[in-house]
């Protein structure tokens, strides 16, 4: 997986089964230098635009998922095959789970 894959999110996705949901937040990339994320309103579109493509390539129904537009993320429930091809998309900068795993020692 991409080095923009938390090693917990790549972990969940590789243990899911192919229809299991696994839940992520996303963070877009800036489209202005002077940003350190896109405008409420690119936030809104680039997330549709992504949610889109992903759905194209993974060959999915339309996920669940949140955008916060002031912040620049949205967040996602998606099978394993989605999240692949949405991270893979050139305006995602970082995923990471929404959820963590909790580990049972």
């Amino acid at each position: 997986m991409s080095a923009r894959f938390d090693p917990e999110l790549a972990h969940q996705i590789d243990e899911a089964a192919a229809d299991e949901s696994i839940g992520a937040v996303i963070r877009l990339g800036s489209t202005s230098a002077s940003s350190p994320a896109p405008s409420p309103e690119e936030t809104e579109r680039i997330a549709h635009e992504l949610l889109a493509r992903a759905q194209e390539r993974a060959r999915s129904g339309p996920p669940d998922y949140k955008v916060f537009t002031h912040l620049g993320y949205f967040v996602v429930s998606a099978p394993p095959s989605f999240l692949r091809a949405l991270v893979a998309e050139p305006e995602v900068i970082y995923a990471f789970p929404n959820r963590r795993q909790s580990s049972v020692a």
